[in-house]
């Protein structure tokens, strides 16, 4: 519950209460499921190979300039969730398991940090999913965005 409070408090100190499309934005990315390139990753060790591979590419590398985060244990369950501080950014995973999206979700937090998920936030979101899953899932994301009405 402490988590639910935090989050929503930062939220509306960051002005997140002008436009959020958070729950459009969640909406619309169920489409990757079903999404050729969409893996889920069941095992602490699979989220941090696939956390170093997209670290690791080189074309991650020169669009983007963040650190990896650590990957930590999520206290919501079947929650990810991103976590930025000056001691170093983290991503939490639960134990079951999360899809390779939800990291490539999370890592757009790191990459947009004050951006919530605004128009921003998406467009980032986009490119990651286009880069690391495939065309066809960030084109699908893109017409579930505009039926959702997601702005990016």
């Amino acid at each position: 519950m402490r988590i639910f409070v935090l989050i929503f408090l930062i939220l509306f100190i960051c002005g997140a209460g002008k436009y959020d499309q958070t729950n459009q934005l969640y909406s619309a990315e169920k489409v990757l499921i079903n999404q050729k390139g969409s893996l889920f990753l069941k095992t602490r060790k699979e989220i941090v190979n696939y956390l170093n591979f997209v670290f690791n590419d080189s074309w991650f590398v020169s669009n983007f300039k963040i650190s990896k985060p650590r990957i930590i244990k999520s206290e919501m369950p079947n929650w990810a969730y991103s976590i930025i501080s000056g001691s170093g950014n983290r991503i939490a995973v639960p134990d079951t398991g999360c899809w390779n999206f939800n990291l490539l979700h999370e890592i757009a937090h790191l990459a947009t940090p004050h951006a919530n998920h605004n128009k921003n936030f998406a467009k980032v979101e986009l490119l990651l999913i286009e880069h690391f899953i495939n065309a066809n899932a960030a084109n699908t994301l893109k017409e579930s965005f505009k039926k959702n009405n997601v702005k990016f």
